[in-house]
């Protein structure tokens, strides 16, 4: 690696551990921990602090509140929540990348669409996999205002008119395809979308098995 090689590699790092900072900061992400043992349950006894703390829902204030049992008002009330370590996922990024340095990454939003998630992926230099208009929408969106806009991937076996004009209009023109039809509507659309082939793989020990969406 050149100097000037190094030198813009280390500034692009900088940026990028900058911006994540900003992220841990804006969404209070408690770091220290772990996954697994002690940093896990730090963190579920904090969330569930918060919802014993917690203000009273305004949907008491609704006319059908008056409805509900008595002493139900005066207990908190349990909502669903889930913890992930953003410094696996962050760790989980860079491994991809110390062992896969010329594999780009394309992060599947139907994984887990949380939005910390894919500004940090974003950040770090990941691009999406999306199968809907719905999610395209998410990561640019997210991802607007970052000085890196990822590239996005349209995957899905198949894809409505309407969606697949929406996105390339939204500059997403890498698209999935494992049928004829797809290739004829893909083709009636853009001259400028790369078309990426889905082909079967033998999946028989994986715990879902994705290749059966493959034509």
């Amino acid at each position: 690696m050149t100097n000037t090689l190094a030198a813009d590699y280390n500034s692009d790092e900088a940026i990028a551990s900058g911006i994540l900072s900003q992220v841990i900061r804006d969404n209070k992400v408690i770091l220290g921990g772990a996954s697994m043992g002690k940093g896990l349950r730090k963190v579920a006894r904090y969330v569930i602090q918060s919802h014993l703390t917690k203000t009273r829902p305004d949907y008491f204030e609704y006319s059908g509140a008056a409805d509900l049992n008595e002493g139900i008002k005066a207990d908190p009330v349990e909502e669903s929540f889930y913890i992930f370590d953003l410094g696996v996922v962050v760790s989980q990024f860079y491994q991809w990348r110390k062992n896969f340095p010329r594999v780009e990454p394309f992060y599947a939003l139907k994984c887990n669409p949380d939005p910390v998630i894919i500004r940090s992926l974003a950040i770090l230099g990941a691009n999406f996999d999306c199968a809907s208009r719905s999610e395209i929408r998410l990561v640019q969106e997210i991802t607007k205002d970052l000085p890196r806009k990822p590239e996005i991937i349209y995957a899905n076996p198949c894809k409505a008119r309407a969606h697949l004009i929406e996105a390339v209009c939204k500059g997403v023109t890498m698209v999935t395809f494992d049928n004829e039809s797809e290739i004829a509507k893909c083709a009636g659309i853009s001259k400028r979308i790369k078309l990426i082939m889905r082909i079967v793989t033998d999946d028989r020990g994986s715990q879902c098995r994705l290749s059966s969406k493959v034509c």
